[in-house]
């Protein structure tokens, strides 16, 4: 029972700390969300059977997303197949995406369930789905936040775009330097502990790529209370 305590009060902590980073972006270049909410829970449907210390157990991989307004599943590695080479994947309205190979040392082959976000936009005539959420490690882990990012234009054609921002959330996206483009504004640690660098990546031939070499930055102070510009070199 106490266990069960302590971690219940650790999700809550863990949700309420990333929560709150859905906003991030707006307290330093407010601009308007392309993205809402599409409210539903990913819910375990595929289980494997497995032999731990206190017998045998069914342990859920697979998690469908109970929403009418998209069709998204989302897989973990079994249990019995961990290893280097294991990884999850997404299944976006048919399509399979792996996400092995997508992110530095693989971080993020096993997002947390219970920090997954879905949410629905659009841009140019183009639309987008996007799930927000955080591996299941400890520490920085809840401060660095994966955006699985898909064009979703064609169905029979899904674009994925792997992205992560230290604070990320919805109001990472927007046309930050108005060429008509989409950007996403990433954030890095720069140098010192709560010091950090905001740059824009460009959505152009079909990548997300630095908005002339990062000469457009941010760097800001960040405690986990406020949010303090110290060098701003941004767009007119």
């Amino acid at each position: 029972m106490r266990k069960i305590s302590i971690l219940v009060i650790f999700l809550i902590i863990k949700l309420s700390c990333f929560g709150q980073y859905e906003n991030f972006t707006n307290q330093i270049i407010p601009h308007k969300n392309l993205f809402k909410k599409i409210f539903g829970d990913f819910n375990p449907v595929t289980f494997e059977t497995i032999q731990t210390s206190d017998g045998i157990q069914k342990v859920p991989y697979g998690f469908k997303f109970n929403s009418t307004e998209t069709s998204i599943e989302y897989y973990r590695s079994k249990q019995a197949e961990l290893n280097d080479s294991s990884c999850s994947k997404f299944i976006i309205l048919g399509s399979i995406f792996f996400i092995k190979g997508h992110f530095i040392n693989d971080f993020a082959c096993d997002m947390d369930i219970s920090s997954l976000n879905v949410y629905f936009g659009s841009f140019n005539n183009q639309k987008y789905i996007l799930i927000t959420g955080i591996n299941c490690g400890s520490g920085s882990s809840t401060t660095t936040i994966i955006l699985n990012l898909f064009n979703v234009t064609n169905k029979n054609h899904i674009i994925y775009y792997p992205l992560w921002s230290k604070y990320g959330g919805l109001s990472s996206f927007g046309d930050f330097n108005g060429d008509g483009c989409l950007d996403f504004f990433e954030v890095r640690n720069f140098k010192e502990q709560f010091f950090y660098k905001g740059t824009v990546m460009s959505l152009k031939e079909g990548k997300f790529l630095p908005f002339h070499q990062n000469n457009y930055f941010i760097i800001f102070k960040y405690d986990g209370n406020s949010i303090i510009t110290l060098t701003k070199n941004w767009f007119n």
